[in-house]
């Protein structure tokens, strides 16, 4: 059985919190629940952990063990059965592809991308089934899947009627819930290029932020040119829901100011472009 390290303290007024840390996504998450018992929140926590690592075993492209890893190398000509949470991610990640003007692509990765690449992506719903046109199509949801973690995470927090809470992936990819037990809503960071940026109060809100934070680590590619976004530049965006946020904060990055404008007409957020110096 796996121990995952936590502290609990008793604080002012009778609250409480309890934090929680571990690895999973290539990264560190950080997670504190509040006004539960320590018993309540070690059962809730080992929760939240067996469901991060559910779903990193199955959408991580790099694993040959996931079901996205067996997918990329049987979707052609398929079709190729799936689960149910890892057909739902692809799904929503189809639809954002239109809203974002094409901007959000998970078939970037793909050899000889080309912009109507990810029209070769076919599901069936009924079957939670998916078949890819080409052998050359491959899916990343390397930059949706934090994002779809912290809404299955949330919802697991609303089954078991946790209010107040925060999860943070990476300083990434951040989920508030809530309130702090001292103060209302959460105070986060925005961590880019070395430095913090500023400090935003989240009310039952998302922060996301992507980019190069540093001209050794470009990892951002424009769908339309094929070309990796140069120099030191990133977006944090805030927003209600964090697959909205993942998206928005990797469409951004690449869009044009008419698709930026565009795009944020269809998924609305507060936009913060962070400083490159």
């Amino acid at each position: 059985m796996t121990t995952i390290p936590g502290i609990y303290k008793t604080l002012a007024g009778g609250k409480s919190m309890y934090y929680m840390w571990f690895s999973a996504m290539h990264t560190r998450i950080d997670i504190m629940l509040c006004d539960r018992t320590e018993t309540e929140s070690k059962e809730t926590g080992k929760l939240v952990y067996d469901e991060i690592r559910q779903l990193e075993c199955a959408g991580n492209y790099f694993d040959p063990a996931s079901e996205l890893y067996q997918l990329n190398q049987k979707g052609y000509p398929g079709p190729v059965t799936v689960s149910r949470p890892l057909f739902a991610a692809i799904w929503e990640c189809l639809d954002y592809y239109r809203s974002t003007a094409g901007c959000f692509d998970i078939t970037i990765h793909s050899s000889n991308h080309h912009p109507e690449m990810i029209q070769g992506v076919h599901t069936d719903i009924a079957k939670s089934a998916i078949s890819f046109n080409s052998p050359d199509l491959k899916l990343n949801l390397s930059g949706f899947l934090k994002g779809y973690v912290l809404e299955v995470v949330r919802c697991l927090l609303n089954r078991y009627h946790i209010k107040n809470a925060l999860v943070n992936i990476g300083n990434s990819s951040v989920l508030a819930m809530g309130n702090h037990p001292l103060y209302e809503g959460w105070k986060v960071g925005i961590d880019f290029n070395g430095k913090q940026q500023r400090e935003v109060t989240l009310f039952d809100e998302c922060l996301t932020t992507s980019g190069n934070d540093s001209a050794e680590r470009i990892h951002i590619r424009s769908p339309h040119s094929g070309k990796y976004m140069e120099g030191v530049k990133g977006v944090s965006v805030v927003t209600r829901q964090a697959t909205e946020g993942e998206v928005l904060s990797t469409a951004l990055c690449v869009a044009s100011p008419a698709q930026r404008e565009q795009i944020l007409k269809n998924i609305p957020a507060v936009v913060y472009d962070l400083i490159t110096s």
